[in-house]
Formats: C-alpha cells, structure tokens, sequence
C-alpha cells in the first residue's frame, strides 16, 4: 500500500520527551497512510530502548541507529528511508497537536504548505499565527514572504517528497546554524505553489535552554555567513529571470544585514574595548560576499547597508 505521510523525528537523548512525541503522532493517524521514520543520531541514554518498544507496539514505527552526526546527517537519512507522498519533520522534544494529519492532507496538490505552532516555555504558551499575514500573492512572493517572517525550521512545513528527490534537496551538514534555511530556499525554488495552513498542529517544546556562548557566537556569524554566501549562489544558479532573482537577494540581504548587525551588538557588550576590530572585521567579511548593488527596502534597510 502506497505511503501517504513520511514523518522523520531526528532523536539524540530525547527519553523524557521521545514517548510524548510518539504518542501525538500515532494517536491521530488512524484514517492515513503514514510511516514514522525515528533515527537515533547516537544517544547516550534510554531513547533506543523507548523508541525500540514502541516500535513493537505500532508497525508503522521505522527505526535506524547511526553514530552522533548530528540534525542535519540525521534527517538525510531519513530522506533516504521515506516513502511517503509528503514529507513532515518533527523533533523528539516536540510533539503534533490534533487534526496533524486530517490537516495537511487536505492541500494534496499544493508543493508546500506552511503551519502556525505554539510554543511552550515554563508553563506558559505562546502561538506563532501572525506571519501568516505576509505570506501571500504568488508563488514568488510568497517565497519572499516565508523567507522575510524568518520561520525557517522544517517542522512547521509540509513537503513533497517528488520535489525532494528529483532535486536531491539535502541538509548541509557543514552547517549547525542555518541548514533550514537553505534547505526551504532551496525547496522553495522549485515550488508552483505554497499555501498557509490557518490550522495549529505543532508545538515547540523550549523547556531546554541551548543558548549561544560567546564562543559559540562567533561561530554563528561565520555559520551565518556560510549561510548568506550559499543561499546567494542558490538564487543566481536559478532560472529564475533577473528581476525576480533581485527581489529574493534584496530580501534576504535585509536579513542577513540584520544578523551582521546583531553580531555586531553582541560583540560589543561582549567587550567593548575590542568591539571596533570586531565588528571592523565582521564588515570586512560581510562585504565579501554581498552582491555588488542591492536596492533598499527602506530606510532601516538603507541605513544597516551603509
């Protein structure tokens, strides 16, 4: 029987939160084709033995074990394992609120469909709805308007799998920050049609606190600027014609001249006395790579580029 819901959790020390996950997806699917593909990427704990029990429980439960390399080797490999028509992602702290699978299924020919969430963070709830609102006009736009709302987790979007493998649209894994992004972008350039799902189907479990060191900081503008630097070559290998091409990089050159400004302000309540050569520096790298003439949004946008 074909496979309609391909659903990949990405799982590393997730037994206190692996079960909860399991249960959302599996309590909902009676009525759809689906495959629940869990790849434990080197866990230390008890989430192999979790997962392996509930695979006993629900056949539809596919599991694979490989040594710690990470998100992005992890749901590759789950690229490579799925058969399903759509492709979902979920993480192993997270879990899927109700009518998931009744919801997605019901935009069967649109290539990408993009979802509100809640998220949850001691005690309290959240819901992510109003970026909404900038998603629309055509397909074109609406890649603008997904890229300019900064949603660029893959949990919160429905893919197709034809588009997937037909591109081999893969996770960078040299990248820890920014590997979404360039996967959407990179999906969204082949899409005919996105739509937003008015439906909330998904929460972000925030309980675990992961903030950036200062070191690790450092870190991010260089994995930002990787970033930047691949989805710019993306969009101008594209056949996409001139004009539509420049209005994509002005978008993100807005973001990503946001991001330089950020690290900017990091560096400099990191150590003020040092923070001219820092941010000298950061300036230095940025112009690197940023296309030679990008018109502005607005003033904000002007004044960051200056």
């Amino acid at each position: 029987m074909s496979v309609q819901f391909s659903v990949i959790i990405p799982a590393y020390n997730a037994e206190k939160t692996i079960g909860r996950c399991l249960n959302s997806l599996v309590r909902q699917v009676s009525g759809h084709s689906a495959e629940i593909i869990v790849i434990n990427d080197g866990s230390e704990d008890n989430t192999e033995k979790i997962i392996k029990e509930y695979q006993q429980r629900f056949p539809l439960i596919r599991y694979y074990s490989q040594g710690n390399a990470g998100v992005s080797v992890a749901r590759n490999k789950g690229l490579e394992l799925s058969a399903g028509e759509y492709i979902v992602f979920v993480d192993s702290d997270d879990y899927v609120l109700d009518h998931y699978f009744d919801s997605l299924g019901a935009s069967e020919e649109t290539d990408l469909v993009v979802y509100p969430f809640i998220s949850t963070r001691n005690n309290k709830t959240q819901t992510h709805d109003k970026w909404i609102a900038s998603i629309s006009g055509n397909t074109k736009e609406k890649i603008n308007g997904v890229i300019f709302t900064r949603v660029s987790s893959p949990w919160n979007k429905r893919y197709k799998r034809t588009i997937i493998q037909e591109h081999q649209i893969r996770f960078n894994p040299e990248l820890h920050l920014g590997e979404d992004f360039l996967f959407n972008l990179r999906y969204m350039l082949f899409c005919n049609s996105i739509c937003t799902n008015k439906n909330v189907l998904y929460c972000v479990d925030e309980s675990n606190d992961d903030s950036l060191t200062r070191t690790e900081r450092k870190d991010f503008f260089k994995q930002q600027k990787l970033m930047y630097q691949k989805s710019f070559q993306l969009i101008n290998s594209c056949n996409w014609s001139r004009d539509e091409k420049s209005s994509l990089i002005q978008m993100i050159d807005y973001i990503f001249c946001r991001t330089v400004f950020a690290c900017a302000e990091d560096a400099y309540e990191a150590d003020k006395e040092k923070s001219y050569s820092v941010v000298k520096q950061i300036t230095r790298e940025f112009s690197e790579i940023k296309p030679e003439h990008v018109p502005s949004l607005g003033v904000s946008h002007y004044v960051m580029q200056w």
